[in-house]
């Protein structure tokens, strides 16, 4: 097959993907995409040639998704497909009898059912003789609780795997339970998908090794350490290159030779260095999301990997850069948030996130620190990042603003600035979520009090037609409030155009209205706020009925409130017109 120099990458993150992009567009290849997600930053990196938006993503329905791909492979001549996230590899790897396995970087038949199951995964550790948390399978809370009680709390659960095609698109996650409220809490959602796994928690540090394998051979590897951690779990915001471990190699080694894995993975282990001892926490057998840290240390894993793949390489370089350090800048923004609300637990030292912070200068002093998203070459995708950061952070700011009490006085002026909109109103449009439960009964007893006033209700939750809840209807009855009959509205920009005001519940409301109207936020007005009480009046969505009729009584006092601003301003029209015209009476 004559090289063409052209790779097409499936997938949208800004870790892996953008990654696997930037590699190997950095190696003189044309680097194409599809099923990129419309808004992924990584759009915008400055080596990709083309997206080809048009190619339909994975549907059980049909199979036309993937002849539309086996078409557009051959008629662009790519010499590599390399789908990078579970949900472009699954349905590849669950076809791959259609395939041109040639052209298509995909797993053998072994090699993925083993990487994806984590149960069989720990079956060949075992097999292997490499170190593995005690854990009991459990389908149901009252064999969950048993195995806590053995292993004692915290605990993990894990699903046996993160994605199948029976839930495609819908993301399970690894889950630490710190109390036996907390399993119960955690594992039931969880049991819906299928059996978990419930492991003894194991004290340590997070460490990868990351390989490039061909036929059980390993031909090239890079090590990580995890600096930054989730207190609940999760992937690591911020990490550091550091030696390979002997002993960690030694154990990887011996999978991938059980596997007689060809490609590229992250075995991942936790180690304790004080007691000496690790674990095998999971192999992942697809790029992984702190690949920048590797590639910015020398550990080029994308174009290697093309190499070793079309062009039949063996040998890469040895020189890999110790105690260099890759940010995931915006989840590491979120750790600072919360390492920083831990301190105010009493929970961590407050020293911690000023010795990170001063960490993290030395790092950029020392040229040893790296951000992700944001390169030199490729500054977009990292300039847009720390816009969407810097918005946040403005989030953050605003909500704390609104909800801290002590900020009344200020927020006074905010309230003053509504009512002074809504005085001069005609037109106004009440807006939460999902529009069954709120919002209805604002609109509504909104219209009883204001019958002048052109007043709607609607949600952005993309569902229309839904009916509010039992609970809902019943506390909305005890204010005269009929909602049996109601159905939910999606809202759209005919309804909030020409409103004078766009009346909202609680924060979210204010962010998914803001991010899909950012022209209209000066009429958005919180409604909560009319009433001298908290701005944020909370959904009482899924609760019972005596918080339906708390929420309902402070919508139903702010609206008091409203239709007093309301009020003043009829009676000043009719006093207006009784000048001008004496016969007319006064209402």
């Amino acid at each position: 097959m004559r090289q063409s120099k052209k790779v097409l990458v499936l997938g949208s993150d800004t870790r892996s993907f953008l990654s696997v992009v930037r590699s190997l567009g950095r190696g003189g290849l044309s680097v194409d995409s599809a099923w990129t997600h419309e808004s992924s930053l990584a759009r915008h990196s400055r080596y990709l040639r083309q997206i080809h938006d048009d190619l339909p993503a994975y549907t059980p329905a049909d199979m036309n998704w993937m002849a539309a791909l086996r078409e557009r492979v051959e008629r662009e001549g790519y010499d590599l497909v390399i789908p990078t996230s579970d949900t472009a590899i699954l349905p590849l790897q669950n076809h791959r009898d259609r395939i041109d396995l040639r052209r298509f970087y995909l797993l053998s038949e072994q090699a993925f059912e083993i990487t994806n199951d984590k149960s069989k995964t720990y079956h060949l550790a075992a097999k292997e003789n490499v170190p593995v948390p005690a854990q009991a399978l459990v389908r149901s809370v009252a064999e969950a609780e048993r195995a806590a009680g053995e292993f004692g709390y915290p605990v993990i659960l894990k699903p046996l795997t993160s994605f199948t095609l029976e839930n495609y698109g819908r993301k399970q996650f690894v889950r630490q339970a710190m109390s036996r409220a907390s399993l119960r809490q955690l594992l039931a959602p969880m049991l819906l998908q299928g059996a978990v796994a419930v492991q003894e928690f194991f004290r340590g540090i997070g460490v990868g090794v990351e390989v490039l394998a061909s036929e059980g051979e390993v031909l090239a590897s890079f090590q990580h350490q995890r600096v930054h951690e989730p207190r609940q779990g999760g992937g690591s915001s911020y990490r550091k290159s550091v030696k390979v471990d002997p002993e960690l190699f030694e154990m990887t080694k011996r999978l991938i030779k059980a596997l007689n894995y060809t490609g590229v993975c992250m075995v991942e282990f936790r180690m304790d260095p004080s007691a000496g001892q690790f674990i095998l926490v999971e192999i992942n057998g697809r790029f992984w999301g702190s690949l920048p840290l590797a590639i910015a240390a020398g550990a080029n894993f994308p174009l290697w990997l093309y190499q070793m793949w079309v062009e039949g390489c063996r040998e890469f370089s040895r020189e890999k850069r110790v105690g260099m350090y890759c940010r995931n800048l915006s989840p590491d923004v979120d750790w600072f948030i919360e390492t920083a609300r831990a301190n105010s637990e009493g929970s961590r030292s407050a020293k911690r996130v000023l010795n990170e912070v001063a960490s993290g200068i030395g790092h950029l002093l020392t040229l040893r620190e790296r951000v992700d998203t944001l390169v030199l070459d490729d500054l977009k995708p990292g300039i847009l990042e720390l816009r969407e950061i810097g918005q946040r952070l403005i989030d953050y700011a605003h909500r704390f603003f609104w909800s801290y009490p002590r900020l009344k006085g200020l927020r006074s002026l905010f309230v003053w600035k509504a009512r002074r909109r809504l005085r001069h109103g005609k037109k106004i449009i009440f807006v939460c979520k999902g529009n069954i439960c709120r919002s209805p009964f604002a609109a509504r007893y909104a219209k009883r009090l204001m019958p002048e006033l052109e007043i709607q209700s609607a949600g952005y939750y993309p569902a229309a037609n839904r009916s509010s809840p039992s609970e809902a209807v019943r506390a909305a009855a005890s204010f005269g409030i009929d909602l049996s009959q109601g159905r939910s509205s999606v809202v759209n920009r005919d309804m909030v155009r020409d409103v004078d005001a766009i009346l909202l519940f609680d924060h979210e409301n204010y962010v998914a209205m803001r991010n899909a109207y950012p022209d209209l936020t000066a009429k958005f007005v919180f409604l909560g706020a009319l009433d001298g009480g908290p701005s944020f009046i909370a959904d009482p969505f899924g609760e019972t009925l005596p918080n339906y009729l708390v929420t309902y009584q402070r919508i139903a006092r702010a609206i008091d409130g409203l239709s007093s601003v309301w009020n003043g301003r009829k009676i000043e029209i009719a006093a207006a017109r009784q000048a001008e015209s004496p016969s007319l009476p006064v209402d």
